[in-house]
């Protein structure tokens, strides 16, 4: 892992484990997530994420326009 992500596990105070089971951190009064799969590539039971593009939809996956929720 990167030097950013080694310092908030050192450095943060856990929070809690989120759905998708990365973790989050309390680090300087904000809320932090270390994320070992930020593209969302892995199949998981739950949504990590829902983006909104420049075309005003929704999509589940950064990378793939196939992933439009509405």
């Amino acid at each position: 892992m990167g030097l950013v992500a080694d310092t908030v596990r050192k450095h943060g105070r856990a929070l809690e484990a989120l759905p998708f089971g990365a973790v989050r951190y309390s680090v300087r009064d904000m809320s932090v997530v270390v994320d070992d799969d930020c593209m969302s590539a892995a199949v998981k039971p739950v949504m990590k994420y829902l983006i909104l593009r420049p075309d005003c939809k929704i999509y589940t996956k950064w990378d793939d326009r196939g992933s439009l929720l509405f």
